[in-house]
């Protein structure tokens, strides 16, 4: 019973640590404007804007989830990857549904590919972190004195 609630302890402060580092960061990344060496990649604005976006999005949820994923693969064994899943499931049912419920069916078709891609990015890549970081071998070798 003590484990347990221990365990629910951490995931709740696990959960609310993550979303403020995660909103921090992506709201960091998208206030980062377009490079200049950017525009002559692409043949218009709204591409250009676009792609940027995407990448910058994209990198900040990696880089916000990487710290995350390491302490849950750590500490958490087993269960690691279903909790990685449930904080983030939590993060799309909380902050990111109800607005898909309100808005979606107004989006244009190009708004409803990147607002579906990027929700599938909330969802699986702290998932996908930590099953990758229970899955590399480790480099800690030593087993004690013998």
């Amino acid at each position: 019973m003590r484990t347990t609630l221990v365990v629910l302890i951490t995931c709740i402060a696990l959960f609310w640590v993550y979303n403020s580092v995660l909103v921090w960061t992506i709201g960091h990344a998208m206030a980062l404007p377009v490079p200049p060496q950017w525009a002559v990649l692409f043949p218009s604005r709204l591409s250009r804007v676009l792609t940027w976006m995407q990448l910058a999005h994209t990198a900040a949820i990696v880089v916000a989830s990487i710290p995350f994923a390491f302490l849950i693969a750590h500490f958490y064994g087993r269960r690691a990857a279903g909790l990685a899943l449930i904080i983030t499931v939590l993060t799309f049912a909380l902050f990111s549904l109800p607005a898909l419920v309100t808005y979606f069916a107004t989006y244009s078709p190009r708004m409803r590919v990147i607002t579906v891609f990027d929700n599938l990015k909330l969802l699986f890549v702290l998932p996908a972190l930590v099953w990758l970081m229970r899955r590399l071998p480790s480099n800690n070798r030593w087993r004690g004195p013998a």
